[in-house]
């Protein structure tokens, strides 16, 4: 976990406390460039791997070019989430699982806000749509509201972009997580 001095933590917390999802994404794509929606690394691929139909089916893994391996999709790193929690509904289990749910808030601004001119947007927008439908009815089903994954995603995102403007490793799982743990006590 990065090392914060007091005055950074404040900063930190003004940032994330005053920041919305989209401008995390303003701020963390000011100096990157995202995925593409669609292809072998886009973001759509990154979510749901190939031909997803909904919750009920999905691909698990793809392979990530950019890491050169096999790794989970979105959904399926939600779904294990969800399975964690219903094993042992802790709260550094409810974060987790809320951190997973945020990267879907996450991704599906970055859609909107980067990709809507791109031919399958609407396409796009509609599978994403359906699948968040699905993450919210799997936390409402276990008491989270929606109001907390899009603060979960806030937090996440904001912490994000805020070490990166500031010169620090950008990603920060440790943190993310005390962040999150903090609001849900």
């Amino acid at each position: 976990m990065v090392s914060l001095t007091l005055e950074q933590e404040k900063s930190l917390r003004e940032y994330i406390q005053k920041s919305s999802l989209e401008d995390a994404v303003k701020t963390i794509y000011s100096t990157r460039k995202p995925r593409e929606l669609t292809g072998k690394d886009g973001i759509i691929m990154r979510i749901f791997g190939e031909d997803f139909e909904g919750p009920q089916k999905y691909q698990s893994m793809y392979f990530d070019r950019r890491r050169n391996e096999k790794v989970l999709t979105e959904f399926a790193e939600f779904m294990e989430a969800v399975q964690i929690y219903d094993t042992n509904p802790s709260q550094e289990n409810k974060a987790e699982l809320l951190l997973e749910a945020a990267d879907f808030l996450f991704q599906k601004e970055v859609v909107r806000m980067r990709h809507a001119n791109h031919p399958l947007y609407n396409k796009s927008l509609s599978q994403m749509s359906r699948a968040f439908d699905y993450v919210i009815e799997q936390l409402n089903s276990r008491g989270v509201s929606a109001n907390v994954a899009y603060n979960a995603a806030i937090i996440k995102y904001g912490a994000r972009a805020w070490l990166g403007v500031h010169g620090m490793t950008a990603k920060d799982k440790d943190l993310e997580r005390n962040l999150l743990l903090e609001q849900i006590q």
